[in-house]
């Protein structure tokens, strides 16, 4: 039968085809791609149709329940929407629906990798929601999410310019993985970017008010010097399945080991990267559904050591005075392996007095102070030259003090009274 205009029409009774790509949505350039369409029953007649080309692209006829459509070697003008459709041997003028739509794109080396980020937090609580965005320094036409394992690609963006943005509200247990992020550009709608690096998106039970808050502390000392070890430590009274690091302004928290059931620790080769707040959370092992409540926080500034020696006698009330090259608006008054600051005193000037009353065999040790300044509270000054407190029944005093570098504190003058 032959005609000059044909219409075909639309049986809605008639199965829907199937559509697929082979090997997968994203091609490269030169490299062969097989468009599958299959539907029930055989002796069809397929046609295969690009959204951006509203003739029928290939017909093929087949006594078969499926029919692939090959590009041998892809270009530019291959990448597209495709779809697919067949009409049977006794019902010419009858159609079946159109497939569902497939995206066709041509990988593109030369495209900026984009970032990805997740907020509030790579940990989110079941239930609650979490916000994926997709950055790149190029304007993009179109934001992807993909999940690792998920060969789909159903997860568009809402695009703006520069980034791409996906919430998922009530987050469940399946959306537990790994995502990354490409895009399209503007001047090539069907060239897409190579993938970012991953990030994981963690599912943890609800916050429970009834776990106990855990304890994190810093051994040897929360003011250690760079290229030092530090070891960061979360305690509960739980018996807990795992333990997580939080810093401030990190959204992805870290997993700390469990020497024992009720801790977990962190080694960390201190850097300047490593300065900041830390607070630290765990998922009990008696219940995997719940999620506690974080630590008071703990900071971790990183600084340099120095060294001198000092005499004063037992029972003694010591002043010492630590003046800084600039202006500070916190003072630190640090003993050598106590953990936290002896004393903290907030001012804004270049001189701080820390005192020690009667003092005991317990103030023996080394000393140092350091300082911070504004605007950045967690950038720390390298601390003063150390200054060893001897407790003796002795009444006179030895100090042995050095210059400073410029912009570090020094202690200038211990005062017994």
């Amino acid at each position: 039968m032959h005609c000059l205009i044909c219409f075909l029409f639309i049986d809605q009774n008639t199965a829907q085809p199937n559509i697929s790509l082979i090997p997968g949505y994203i091609a490269q350039l030169g490299s062969k791609v097989t468009i599958q369409c299959s539907a029930q029953g055989q002796s069809k007649r397929f046609y295969l149709h690009k959204a951006e080309d509203k003739r029928n692209l290939q017909i093929a006829v087949t006594n078969e329940d499926r029919k692939n459509f090959s590009i041998n070697k892809m270009n530019w003008e291959h990448g597209g929407s495709f779809y697919c459709s067949y009409t049977e041997p006794s019902q010419f003028f009858t159609s079946s629906e159109a497939s569902d739509r497939v995206e066709l794109f041509v990988l593109d080396p030369n495209l900026y990798i984009p970032t990805i980020s997740m907020s509030p937090s790579n940990l989110v609580a079941f239930g609650e929601q979490v916000t994926i965005r997709c950055e790149t320094g190029k304007e993009a036409m179109m934001f992807y999410l993909h999940k690792d394992g998920d060969p789909s690609l159903n997860w568009t963006m809402e695009t703006e310019l520069y980034h791409g943005t996906l919430s998922i509200h009530n987050v469940s247990w399946d959306n537990k993985g790994s995502y990354s992020c490409s895009y399209v550009a503007e001047k090539r709608p069907k060239a897409l970017s190579l993938q970012s690096d991953p990030t994981e998106l963690l599912i943890s039970g609800k916050v429970s008010d009834l776990l106990p808050i855990p304890v994190m502390s810093i051994y040897p000392s929360s003011f250690v010097s760079l290229g030092h070890s530090v070891t960061i430590q979360c305690k509960t009274e739980e018996r807990s399945a795992k333990f997580f690091l939080h810093k401030a302004g990190d959204p992805k928290p870290r997993f700390l080991t469990s020497p024992k059931s009720n801790e977990g620790e962190l080694s960390l080769n201190i850097s300047w990267e490593d300065k900041g707040s830390y607070r630290c959370s765990y998922i009990p092992q008696s219940n995997l559904f719940l999620h506690s409540r974080h630590s008071s926080p703990l900071q971790l500034p990183a600084t340099g050591v120095l060294s001198h020696d000092e005499e004063v006698t037992l029972g003694s009330n010591v002043t010492i005075d630590c003046r800084s090259n600039g202006t500070a608006v916190r003072f630190y008054f640090q003993k050598y392996g106590v953990a936290k600051p002896v004393q903290l005193i907030q001012k804004n000037g270049t001189v701080a007095k820390f005192s020690i009353s009667n003092a005991s065999w317990e103030h023996s040790g080394y000393y140092s102070c350091t300082y911070s300044a504004l605007p950045d509270c967690f950038a720390i000054s390298e601390p003063s030259d150390e200054v060893e407190l001897q407790l003796t029944g002795k009444k006179n005093l030895v100090l042995h003090a050095s210059a400073s570098q410029p912009k570090v504190p020094f202690i200038f003058g211990w005062f017994l009274f």
